[in-house]
Formats: structure tokens, C-alpha cells, sequence
């Protein structure tokens, strides 16, 4: 794994050798074990700043690897959000020109809530920290708008779970949560 990352953050490169080395990349973190070895292998960082690249086809590779490697697995997950995935992601989403790489992006978050049987239980089993920030990540994604396409949307009773989720979030704090955020999840679960 490192030594496709190796050509995979060298833009010096040929563009096909990175795209073969993401591929390789991508087909390794399908195992949970190899995912799992993002983080002690010091990958998770050189990843997202492949969100970054100036070539469409990179920044592609960059979210559908990810998307791999988290989905079904609570803690690649976790590593990539202490590896700021969540801010990456959101700036990626917010700002791409490419709808390829948005939907890739957009896949990050699909994945990550199918494996999810329960999101309340999910949810709250984290900080309210992490809570918050899970939630404000979803309703970015669910408000962005790639350019010539329409935002993605979950279905309001996912909303609706999420919005009583922000309610009553774990611990004491009971106004904890951003109002900006509880706001948001109001209005896409109406």
C-alpha cells in the first residue's frame, strides 16, 4: 500500500502509472484488515490530498478508495475522521467543478450510512463531538449542489432520525449541537 501511495502522490508520474497504482490501491482496502492499515501505515493523509489534485481522474480515485475503505468498517472510519476526512470531504463537496468526483464524494457518505442497521445507535455511541460533526457533514452533502445537477438527498425518515439524534445527543449537554445544524436537519426533514 505505501508503495502505490508512493506513486500515487508523485505528480512527476506518469498519469497512467498513478491511476494503475490507485487502482491496486483501491482493490487492497477492500479488505478490512488492509483498510485498517491506512492509519498505522501513515496513509490516510497523502490520500486526501489527492482530493486536491488538479486531475479529475485523481480526485475520482481519491474518493472511491476512500469510500472503500470505510464503508462497513466503524473503525477505518474513525481514522479518517481524526484524519480530518470529514473537512476534506466537505470542502470537496462544496467546492469540486467535476460531478465524477462529486458523486464519488457523495458514495463516501452512502457507503458509510449503509452499513449503518440503526443511525441513532450509531450516532450515539460517539462524543457529541464526533456527533456533531457527523451530522454537519451530512447536511452539507445533502445541500450541496454540483454544478448542471441537483443536490443528493436521503430519505426524510433518515432525516428525521438524524434530526432527533441532534435533539438528544449523548451525555448531559442537551443543547450541545449547533442550532445551525439542528436547523438544517429540520428543513430536510420536513
Amino acid at each position: 500500500m505505501k508503495d502505490a501511495m508512493a506513486v500515487i502522490a508523485d505528480s512527476s508520474k506518469h498519469m497512467e502509472d498513478r491511476l494503475l497504482a490507485f487502482d491496486e490501491l483501491e482493490l487492497l482496502v477492500e479488505s478490512i484488515d488492509n483498510a485498517n492499515d491506512l492509519k498505522p501505515c501513515n496513509l490516510w493523509r497523502p490520500l486526501l490530498a489527492q482530493f486536491q489534485d488538479p486531475s479529475e481522474d485523481i480526485r475520482v480515485f481519491a474518493a472511491w478508495v476512500t469510500a472503500t475503505a470505510i464503508q462497513n468498517n466503524p473503525d477505518a472510519t474513525k481514522d479518517w475522521v481524526d484524519a480530518n476526512g470529514f473537512e476534506v470531504l466537505e470542502k470537496a463537496v462544496q467546492s469540486e467543478t467535476s460531478d465524477k468526483v462529486v458523486a464519488k464524494a457523495v458514495n463516501i457518505v452512502s457507503g458509510w450510512l449503509d452499513g449503518v442497521v440503526d443511525i441513532h445507535i450509531r450516532c450515539t455511541t460517539e462524543d457529541v463531538d464526533y456527533l456533531e460533526k457527523c451530522l454537519a457533514f451530512i447536511v452539507a452533502c445533502s445541500l450541496a449542489k454540483p454544478s448542471g445537477g441537483t443536490a443528493p438527498s436521503l430519505k426524510k425518515s433518515v432525516y428525521r432520525e438524524l434530526l432527533d439524534v441532534a435533539l438528544n445527543p449523548p451525555g448531559d449537554d442537551s443543547e450541545a449541537m449547533d442550532q445551525e445544524v439542528v436547523d438544517q436537519l429540520r428543513s430536510l426533514a420536513a
